[in-house]
């Protein structure tokens, strides 16, 4: 039984879990039966409560397709802000030299353009690159540290 304390911020259906036993889910939407139904903008947890966090955003961007039907469609500057205040919401709940994931689909923007959205984290390893006909699709995962 891991003793370290695991926060999915934005657990949705769960579709990256294998096992949640110590993990706390937090999803806005009562049908997913999160643990703690609460905004990822603004988690109900103290100030270091957490030695990793999972952060998948949701992704908004092209008018059309999948991801729009999911997730809806909203501006750049939007998406900038969002991955703002969810880094920010990370950081606080995490302790200090703390974990995040970052799950990143760059549907609408690149990772490198989002890595240096996410004020108080270094990026540690993860995918740069994708080798696919068109390296900027795809999805990505990077494990941040928490600065101190």
């Amino acid at each position: 039984m891991s003793t370290s304390r695991i926060l999915d911020m934005t657990a949705g259906w769960r579709a990256l879990w294998f096992e949640v036993d110590d993990a706390v889910l937090v999803d806005r939407r009562l049908e997913c039966a999160p643990h703690v139904v609460a905004d990822w903008k603004h988690l109900p947890f103290r100030d270091g409560s957490f030695d990793l966090v999972l952060f998948d955003p949701p992704h908004k961007g092209f008018p059309s397709g999948f991801m729009a039907e999911s997730y809806g469609v909203c501006t750049l500057e939007q998406v900038l802000f969002d991955m703002l205040h969810g880094a920010r919401e990370a950081r606080r709940v995490t302790r200090a030299g703390g974990l995040m994931v970052l799950k990143w689909a760059t549907c609408a923007l690149r990772l490198d353009r989002v890595l240096t959205h996410l004020p108080g984290w270094r990026p540690r390893f993860g995918q740069k690159t994708k080798t696919r006909p068109r390296p900027e699709d795809g999805t990505f995962w990077v494990l941040l540290e928490r600065e101190s």
